[in-house]
């Protein structure tokens, strides 16, 4: 078996081969584990649930392991350093994201409409998601890893809301993460529709899968030397003009292109996603520096998550705007009439353009500039270092 070793300490490194040099390898945590630690879930007692496929719930329970008599499992939480192991309590429920079906399809089958019935459904969802997005702030906890700022004991819910409302580059990346997302997610969902009645050829979406997956096995690894040289903004607005590029060759070609053209339109778009997805992903951590830079706190967990549901918010769309545009035309998987054809195709030309002027819109008024991060990052380390030797002393 693999030797046991500490979840916070360099494990190991990467070989030189991957990104140019050896880099330390210093964490090590299982999915759970990690969603524990980054809810803040440090003392005995402090629990946190993760709903996803299925939800997870994990409860600190200390450094002394102890056997549940509910049927549920003692884990290993974490070990930082040379400190005593941290044990969990953990129950499972592996279909949680189905459950949700047992909420929306009564709501559906009941209404007059089933089309009526779906947007209800995607509306309380959605209400869920926000309300749940905002409580699950009211009472979170902060450390500072940098040991250079005051933990409060507590923060509360209105503090919490103030450094997004007023945080102008956590609003910006958290709307152009949701725009980088909801061009891959409309892509995936109008791209079925645009195999199966105009290309006539739904054993090529294998294919895209394919080309996908070889995309991000090649190319992300690369990704933080494009970063480094290219830059963020920039590659954020050349990833979202590649996804560009197979609309304007489907303006061109409309129903007449070969399945070879269709795969290559797969490929700029996949590699496309993987750049502005990356680009924008990477804008977290200059994030979190901006709130300490302005706000004299980093919450970099609270900064991360709010970002993230950005993304899972917009990414809900995606479904919603296909179906409501294809069920206009009246599509029925019966039969597919011209009018069908041309408004899957209009979806796939124009969503593409409307989310590259969106993204351009966003980065416009982005604030962290490289000259910008490059003078906040010197002064975050002049402060940093003043409140450690002032803590020392």
């Amino acid at each position: 078996l693999p030797q046991i070793v500490p979840s916070s300490g360099v494990i190991g490194e990467t070989a030189p081969s991957l990104f140019g040099c050896r880099i330390p390898i210093a964490g090590a945590a299982g999915d759970q584990q990690a969603a524990t630690f980054g809810q803040a879930c440090f003392e005995p007692g402090h629990a946190k649930n993760t709903y996803g496929t299925g939800g997870f719930l994990l409860m600190n329970i200390g450094a002394a392991p102890r056997m549940s008599t509910n049927r549920l499992i003692t884990t290993a939480a974490w070990r930082l350093g040379e400190a005593p192991i941290e044990y969990a309590l953990e129950g499972s429920v592996f279909i949680a994201g189905a459950v949700v079906g047992i909420i929306t399809m009564p709501i559906v089958q009941r209404s007059a409409n089933p089309k009526t019935g779906w947007f209800i459904s995607v509306g309380i969802v959605c209400v869920v998601m926000v309300i749940t997005g905002l409580c699950a702030a009211n009472g979170a906890k902060r450390v500072d890893y940098y040991n250079s700022l005051p933990t409060p004991e507590k923060v509360h819910l209105k503090s919490q809301l103030h450094l997004i409302t007023k945080n102008r580059a956590v609003i910006c990346a958290a709307l152009l993460l949701g725009t980088v997302t909801l061009v891959n997610t409309t892509s995936s969902a109008i791209s079925l529709y645009y195999l199966r009645c105009v290309v006539e050829n739904v054993a090529l979406k294998s294919i895209f899968s394919i080309v996908s997956l070889l995309i991000s096995l090649i190319f992300i690894p690369m990704m933080p030397a494009v970063l480094k040289k290219v830059g963020k903004i920039k590659t954020v607005l050349y990833g979202m003009a590649l996804i560009v590029l197979p609309a304007i060759w489907l303006m061109i070609r409309r129903e007449s292109m070969s399945d070879l053209e269709v795969v290559i339109s797969s490929f700029f778009s996949s590699f496309g996603f993987v750049c502005a997805n990356v680009a924008a992903l990477s804008m977290i951590p200059d994030c979190t520096d901006y709130t300490e830079y302005k706000f004299g706190t980093s919450q970099a967990g609270f900064i991360n998550a709010s970002i993230t549901f950005m993304k899972k918010f917009c990414s809900s769309f995606s479904t919603t705007i296909v179906g409501v545009a294809l069920a206009a035309v009246g599509y029925s998987a019966d039969s597919v009439s011209q009018e069908v054809i041309d408004m899957i195709i209009n979806i796939k030309i124009i969503y593409p353009f409307i989310l590259l002027i969106v993204t351009g819109l966003i980065l416009h008024f982005y604030p962290i500039t490289p000259e910008f991060a490059r003078k906040m990052r010197a002064e975050l380390k002049e402060r940093r270092t003043a409140a450690v030797a002032a803590k020392q002393a």
